[in-house]
């Protein structure tokens, strides 16, 4: 079961992560620019099954042509996949953060064309204190016939902080089976999620307040173009 919850101030959020502070250890966020996204991968969004797109086939296509980009060869599927998941592919991970504050820099970091007075934005928080998945028993994500796994639907995936994007954004996945499976929709026994709404009239000001606390686009992007769109957004709204 979800609950919702509302914030209209930095100190309202700050209210809410200190109730999960005892359990830190267990809750983990999520930051959505659309209050209608459901907690569901790419691979696993209507547009993807419309087509009957196979995650397994586009990550290998991925893995031919990202060779070329990698500083060093990788062979580890895990470590593959969570690189791709960073940049945009289709795949079956979902982004979460252990950090409430980058979650949060996600939820209101609009698109370059979004109607701040439209649109929604929330920030979910995930409580669940089962063991991470074991992928040193499972090396390959697409290979699992285990039926004890398959049936709990959703596990969290901790990667290797393999590139700086992963380190810097406090990186955690969420791993679905199948990629179409919700996370509010298949919530093991035990676990808590929570809906935090941000006010519209607040989500500006909400991602002013995080950068004075060094959470922006050129922290959480470590590269020209993460400088570059920090030094955009800090002119339009700091000056």
């Amino acid at each position: 079961m979800m609950q919702e919850k509302y914030i209209q101030s930095f100190e309202d959020y700050h209210r809410i992560i200190q109730e999960h502070k005892k359990d830190w250890r267990n809750w983990f966020y999520r930051g959505e620019s659309r209050i209608y996204h459901k907690l569901v991968p790419k691979a696993g969004r209507p547009h993807y099954l419309e087509k009957n797109v196979n995650d397994e086939d586009v990550f290998e296509r991925w893995i031919r042509h990202a060779v070329s980009y990698l500083e060093t060869p990788m062979e580890n599927k895990w470590d593959l996949l969570s690189i791709a998941a960073h940049h945009g592919l289709a795949t079956r991970l979902l982004d979460w953060t252990f950090n409430p504050m980058i979650a949060a820099f996600f939820a209101v970091s609009l698109p370059f064309d979004a109607d701040e007075t439209e649109t929604q934005c929330v920030i979910y928080s995930h409580y669940s204190d089962r063991p991470f998945f074991d992928i040193k028993k499972y090396p390959d994500p697409f290979n699992i016939s285990d039926k004890n796994i398959i049936n709990h639907k959703v596990f969290r995936f901790s990667p290797r902080s393999i590139v700086q994007r992963i380190m810097r954004q406090g990186a955690i996945f969420t791993i679905h089976f199948p990629p179409s499976c919700s996370l509010d929709e298949c919530l093991s026994d035990g676990d808590r999620l929570e809906k935090i709404i941000i006010d519209k009239a607040y989500q500006k000001q909400f991602s002013i307040d995080l950068s004075h606390y060094g959470i922006n686009k050129m922290s959480m992007f470590p590269d020209l173009d993460g400088l570059s769109r920090h030094i955009n957004w800090s002119s339009l709204n700091l000056y």
